[in-house]
């Protein structure tokens, strides 16, 4: 399958440059340029807010695109893609942002690259150094700046990982219920994918469902085909098809013992996929069932002391689950026991998994339109998860800005929650000594809500 790749080119100067350039410059330039990468019905392009972002096609606030370039198709699966761009974040963070020497139009060169082949045009790529580098230049950059629409966020952009908009109607962000003071935006971190561990390669996983097999009620070719498969997504169909199967008998008081760990590895594998969850999400039912099975399994887990292990799997899993806009968008009846599961087998554990409750807060603060009584549960016990971990090394720069961000996104959903957090007075401050510019402006936005 093929995906069309353009390069949508704007102009930020907005026609200025071609009047002015001669005057200021001493010779004729045609624009000062912004562009984005377009494929797989997204925008995406680097800025100096945001770091790598993407937003519906021409939806940034320079309108429409001056240009657009065709730039060929590609082969490479949405998955892999995406792979790479979580590889490139540190490189084309915030910070690394420079109008003149790594700017969007790098991003958009690497990009292009990644996935044709092919370079942009250099001209593209050396007008902004070329042009203004000169000493007229350089006093025009603090305007150009302000223009620049991946210097400054438009509406509609979208940190890389968030939902898509799937209607022009979407495109527009929906008022909070409850507006922030000025300033207090949050700075958003994306959903995230938890990575694979090691004893979660493909072979282990089926070699353990295999051992177990006699006790499932699937289709033992399936598990023929998938152990001979270098990867799930070789095989899509019989993926889809082993976790439907396994789904519906899934357990984690299952006989023998080691089958609940088994099945809750594979579905650990398979929710890892977009391409994969993509295709089951196309049916609403069999998305639920996987959904609820897995946040039945954890409550249950969650009250055995020898099935800790189960839990940790399961809550990755469920993690994995909710970084697909795909699944979050067709499992609104399942909020219920997610959140509860959430609040009471992760955060308010004694002994919780930092990386995996702090992923699926995360990733739970991006589900829509969570009710009243849905953010009481979350965000006591939010906070109380991390309050004992301010001085826990355990507790990273990533995940304290993970577990910030879903504080910030439930705060701006309800006034009654500000009072809340207000009352429960958790003190990020030890937070804001960390290296991570992230972080730090994220606490403080929150000491600023909590305050106002």
């Amino acid at each position: 399958m093929t995906s069309k790749v353009q390069l949508y080119i704007y102009d930020i100067s907005m026609g200025i440059a071609a009047q002015l350039s001669p005057l200021f410059l001493g010779k004729k330039i045609d624009g000062i340029w912004h562009t984005g990468v377009v494929v797989y019905g997204r925008e995406y392009y680097y800025g100096g807010m945001g770091g790598i972002e993407w937003c519906h096609p021409g939806g940034l606030i320079l309108g429409q695109p001056l240009k657009i370039m065709d730039m060929g198709e590609t082969h490479i699966p949405l998955d892999t893609f995406e792979e790479f761009l979580r590889g490139q974040r540190e490189r084309f963070s915030p910070d690394c942002y420079n109008l003149l020497d790594h700017n969007c139009n790098n991003f958009s060169n690497e990009v292009v690259q990644f996935l044709t082949g092919k370079p942009i045009p250099e001209y593209i790529i050396e007008l902004p150094r070329e042009a203004l580098s000169s000493p007229m230049g350089k006093q025009i950059i603090p305007f150009l700046q302000v223009l620049d629409p991946s210097v400054n966020e438009s509406s509609v952009a979208k940190k890389f990982g968030q939902p898509k908009p799937t209607s022009a109607a979407q495109v527009e962000q929906p008022t909070p219920k409850t507006a922030l003071p000025a300033g207090t935006e949050p700075v958003l971190q994306d959903p995230v994918l938890l990575p694979l561990d090691f004893d979660l390669r493909l072979s282990l996983v089926m070699t353990a469902l295999k051992e177990i097999a006699g006790g499932l009620a699937v289709d033992q070719k399936l598990l023929q085909e998938l152990s001979a498969a270098p990867s799930l997504q070789a095989n899509p169909s019989a993926a889809i098809s082993l976790a439907v199967s396994l789904s519906r008998s899934f357990s984690c008081m299952m006989e023998p013992p080691p089958a609940a760990e088994a099945l809750a590895k594979y579905f650990v594998v398979f929710t890892s996929s977009t391409d994969l969850m993509l295709s089951l999400s196309k049916n609403t039912d069999d998305i639920a069932e996987l959904v609820s099975k897995l946040t039945l399994c954890s409550i249950d887990a969650g009250m055995v002391d020898n099935k800790t292990s189960v839990l940790r799997l399961v809550g990755t899993a469920l993690a994995n689950c909710l970084y697909h806009e795909s699944v979050r968008a067709v499992i609104a009846d399942q909020y219920e026991q997610l959140i509860q599961s959430t609040a009471n087998m992760y955060l308010l554990r004694s002994d919780p998994d930092i990386e995996i409750s702090s992923a699926l807060i995360l990733n739970v603060s991006y589900l829509s339109e969570l009710s009243e009584e849905q953010l009481e549960e979350l965000v006591p016990a939010l906070l109380e998860f991390i309050q004992p971990l301010l001085d826990n090394d355990s507790f990273s720069d990533q995940h304290a800005l993970w577990c910030v961000t879903a504080l910030l996104k439930f705060l701006r959903q309800s006034p009654e929650m500000l009072e809340v957090a207000k009352a429960m007075n958790v003190d990020l401050t030890k937070l804001k000594s960390r290296p991570s510019d992230l972080l730090r402006k994220s606490c403080t936005r929150y000491e600023l809500i909590i305050s106002d």
